[in-house]
């Protein structure tokens, strides 16, 4: 399973990286930015993303919009990782596309089963 992160935090980048080891079903890639993110969403095929809501410059809801944008992605499964537990964030980011949501910080385990709970057939 291709799996896309992002989060501008480099604690955070590592903890997805070593969270998408855990699982030898996973092909983790975690980027600092989501320019990074757009430019590699375009040359890949990804099955999920995991965003960081509050990033910057490229904040995560402008990331969403512009990935629910493009045809390849419409329908792909994009968790929305944030400190912030508002229900009108989230209802903003449900609106825009948003499949699911977890507050940071996360456990390891319970990103892998709720990726692989978006992704069943």
């Amino acid at each position: 399973m291709h799996i896309v992160a992002v989060d501008d935090n480099t604690v955070i980048q590592q903890l997805l990286s070593i969270t998408f080891k855990l699982d030898d079903s996973f092909d983790g890639h975690v980027f600092g930015d989501g320019d990074a993110v757009m430019a590699y969403a375009n040359d890949h095929t990804i099955d999920v993303f995991v965003i960081d809501w509050m990033m910057s410059p490229y904040h995560g809801e402008d990331l969403l919009r512009d990935l629910r944008a493009l045809p390849a992605f419409a329908n792909t499964p994009i968790i929305i990782l944030s400190a912030d537990d508002e229900d009108h964030i989230k209802a903003k980011a449900k609106a825009l596309g948003a499949t699911g949501w977890m507050v940071k910080p996360f456990q390891p385990h319970q990103l892998i089963r709720v990726i692989k709970k978006l992704v069943q057939p």
